[in-house]
């Protein structure tokens, strides 16, 4: 009999014996259809399977196809209970068409060489699972090991790992894994391969417990397809970050540490936050960048920063116009009598620059909470002895008390909010 393989684009098996028998798969690369093809190219059977959401195949399905001439007329599903239905227990196959189903430590169904090769006498049926969870071909000889296959005469895989970085070496201290075709870096007597693209297990001589792992360990294996990266059925470390990386979400191979979860950004300070609050007002004015001095000078006399900032905006738009009726006694500027006999407004710098202004600012305003003007409304009430006096004091309050609320600082005469807010 000459096999003859044949295989589509994405490196998967789809014919065989010279195209006598045909595979198709799903999306995940899971084999649905096996037909059977006489010499002139007609069918003489077929078989689909059917899997659950855990990608365990349920059964195998074998319809019945009526004939006039060479003409289909019908189809009939039939179940075939004697050969096919799986059912599973804690995630492990427990019965085969209707056959209890006791695996070995490898989960083989009766005895086998270390690559595969049976040992039953007689040999057990094929087209059932056999050697470690893999359902092996009569038609072919092959084991379909679901994302691949696998060829015990050889010891190898048919196709290479669709893992591209295994061929570079996914592990430098083991070249074994470096052979995309290789077969669980060729140590058969510890490790199996469920899917054909990650070992499993760790020691199952020394420690058989890590053998037993749930299926739950392994994560949805199955969404990986040919020439997608991930995988590690060329004998790459399960336990390897590029392997943590593409399986994130599927779960942490068994024996493997999972790697710590990231830390969570920092919460901010509630001085970070004053700060960011009074970088956002101050961009694009000439107190740009000035945002920290504004934090630490209204730390350092006991206020609110934001109280400072909006009085800073309703004097002098941070520095950038004529006083907006408050006497402009933060002092940010400064009249000047130009040659044309105009009053002009220019910024009024400090020695040690604008926090000069922001200091004497906030030493004015402690001193008038010394005084009893602890509201917003009494610092500008324009009475002798407030922080404002005279004609446009009251504008200057409504100014103060719209930008305080605006930067979140709250009700602006309740006096508790205009003291330092932070622990």
């Amino acid at each position: 009999m000459t096999i003859g393989y044949a295989y589509d684009t994405e490196n998967r098996l789809i014919s065989a014996v010279s195209g006598n028998v045909q595979y198709s798969y799903d999306s995940q690369n899971k084999r649905i259809w096996q037909a059977n093809f006489d010499s002139n190219g007609y069918l003489t059977s077929e078989n689909v399977y059917l899997y659950g959401v855990d990608g365990k195949k349920l059964g195998m399905y074998n319809p019945t196809v009526t004939y006039a001439g060479r003409i289909p007329q019908s189809i009939v599903f039939n179940q075939n209970y004697q050969a096919t239905t799986n059912a599973y227990f804690g995630g492990k196959l427990i019965q085969q068409g209707g056959t209890t189903f006791v695996p070995d430590r490898l989960e083989s169904n009766g005895k086998y060489f270390p690559y595969g090769e049976e040992r039953n006498y007689p040999a057990l049926p094929n087209d059932q699972v056999k050697f470690a969870t893999y359902t092996r071909d009569s038609a072919t000889g092959l084991d379909y090991a679901d994302q691949r296959y696998y060829a015990s005469s050889f010891g190898r895989f048919m196709t290479a790992d669709p893992y591209k970085a295994s061929i570079g070496g996914s592990d430098p201290g083991s070249p074994q894994s470096w052979n995309r075709y290789a077969y669980v870096q060729g140590d058969p007597v510890n490790y199996n391969d469920h899917s054909g693209l990650i070992r499993s297990a760790q020691d199952c001589i020394n420690d058989p417990d890590s053998c037993e792992a749930e299926d739950g360990n392994y994560g949805p294996e199955v969404w990986i397809g040919a020439g997608n990266e991930g995988g590690f059925g060329a004998g790459g470390n399960p336990c390897s970050p590029a392997w943590l990386r593409y399986a994130a979400g599927a779960g942490i191979p068994s024996g493997c540490n999972a790697p710590p979860p990231p830390l969570p950004p920092p919460v901010p300070t509630c001085e970070e936050q004053l700060t960011a609050t009074i970088s956002a007002a101050l961009a694009g004015t000439p107190l740009a960048g000035e945002a920290s001095d504004f934090v630490s000078d209204a730390q350092n006399a006991g206020l609110n920063p934001l109280l400072l900032v909006a009085v800073a905006w309703a004097e002098s738009q941070y520095g950038a116009t004529a006083p907006r009726g408050s006497n402009n006694a933060f002092g940010l500027l400064h009249p000047v009598k130009g040659s044309d006999g105009k009053v002009h407004y220019v910024p009024n710098r400090y020695p040690s620059g604008w926090n000069g202004g922001i200091v004497a600012a906030g030493a004015v305003i402690d001193n008038q909470f010394v005084r009893g003007n602890v509201t917003v409304s009494l610092l500008y009430s324009g009475q002798p002895g407030a922080y404002c006096v005279g004609a446009g004091c009251s504008v200057g309050e409504a100014n103060v008390e719209n930008d305080f609320r605006s930067l979140g600082g709250g009700d602006p005469n309740n006096p508790f909010n205009l003291l330092w807010p932070c622990p």
